[in-house]
């Protein structure tokens, strides 16, 4: 299926694809917990009129790439918010459900929770989320070396200088286009 429209939700932004552009909308605070409805939505309004997005792609179907970590409730009120907005079809895709993993490859996700997706030893996938307000950093590492062991680790986003000491990574710096791409 051919999708019009493409946002991809993480934190407190929201990345939006126009042809081979990509378009952010950040925020101040979270937007599933902290940001009022009417506020996003006319946030949301305003960036489509500032960056002269046509009006009448709100008839077509819309995909949200959104973090793996949201409920089902997350999600549904998500999903809600842009009907308000107008959109008719709207479809939501996990940012980790594209991510082909195997025996050799880990991938350590970096946001505000950063999140390591492996398989495990009964060849099934497998997320750990790190909470960054609850676990040191040095305790994060030694999870990650103890998983990502004799694999090769896929780092997507910006990362801490001390993660470099694993062996076997590589680093995707451009977080959003690499999982807009995806997608695409």
């Amino acid at each position: 299926m051919i999708y019009n429209n493409v946002i991809y939700l993480i934190d407190n932004s929201l990345f939006y694809r126009k042809k081979d552009q990509i378009l952010k909308l950040p925020f101040k605070d979270d937007i599933i917990y902290k940001i009022s409805k009417n506020e996003f939505i006319k946030s949301y309004q305003n960036f489509l009129k500032q960056n002269k997005i046509n009006r009448f792609l709100y008839n077509k179907t819309l995909l949200i790439i959104h973090d793996s970590t949201l409920s089902k409730h997350d999600l549904e009120y998500l999903k809600n918010l842009f009907y308000e907005i107008g959109y008719k079809e709207i479809f939501l895709r996990s940012d980790i459900s594209n991510i082909k993993t195997d025996k050799k490859n880990s991938y350590l996700i970096i946001g505000k929770k950063d999140r390591l997706i492996f398989i495990d030893n009964y060849n099934q996938k497998k997320q750990i989320i790190f909470d960054k307000s609850c676990i040191s950093f040095n305790e994060e590492l030694s999870l990650i070396e103890k998983k990502a062991k004799n694999k090769n680790l896929i780092i997507i986003g910006k990362i801490n200088e001390e993660l470099l000491k694993i062996k076997n990574y590589y680093v995707i710096e451009n977080k959003e286009k690499y999982f807009l791409e995806k997608f695409l």
